[in-house]
């Protein structure tokens, strides 16, 4: 009984609140409602198109930062996405390099790395230098992609990174680099 006592207590408040909404509504609408009362038919016909108009910007404005709103949210997704994609990929990586003990890898000497940077960098006299446990590689006017699977190849066979790369555009498609690892020895 109470809980219905409550509810129709609440529908009288409700009810009374409206009532006193709509009375505002229509003391403060009669003079502009007079106004109306007191254009004439062209004058009428004219503030309804002005009304429209500005009816239709609305609602065109409205229409348009929505599909905003969602070319820009599609385009995070693909970005997300893609970050996804990548994030997975060098876990994968991460986990075949973590799998990987130092016996695997083959030992540093300048001699086998002059000829894996010869073979893979197509140089004839290619810039190594070994020097307090820093190995340093240098090229001018390299294909990028080579200049890439070199350092593949270099972290797969040997187990290094470099700890300093540069790498500048020196034409479409070639680079000058100079990348310096830390080896043990």
């Amino acid at each position: 009984m109470s809980g219905n006592f409550k509810f129709k207590a609440l529908k009288i408040i409700t009810q009374h609140k409206y009532d006193r909404f709509i009375n505002d509504l229509k003391i403060r609408l009669k003079p502009l409602l007079m106004r109306w009362l007191q254009l004439s038919i062209r004058e009428k016909q004219l503030v309804i198109a002005l009304l429209s108009a500005f009816g239709i910007f609305i609602l065109v404005s409205i229409v348009g930062s929505a599909i905003d709103i969602t070319d820009r949210m599609y385009n995070k997704n693909i970005i997300l996405q893609t970050y996804q994609l990548d994030s997975q990929v060098l876990n994968r990586e991460f986990k075949e390099l973590s799998q990987t003990t130092a016996n695997e890898f083959s030992e540093v000497s300048v001699a086998r790395i002059k000829g894996d940077v010869t073979q893979a960098l197509s140089v004839k006299e290619p810039d190594v230098t070994l020097q307090d446990n820093m190995l340093i590689l240098k090229g001018d006017n390299i294909l990028f992609e080579s200049v890439i699977l070199l350092l593949e190849q270099l972290r797969k066979s040997y187990g290094i990174f470099p700890t300093k790369l540069k790498m500048t555009q020196s034409r479409s498609g070639y680079i000058n680099f100079n990348a310096t690892f830390l080896v043990n020895q």
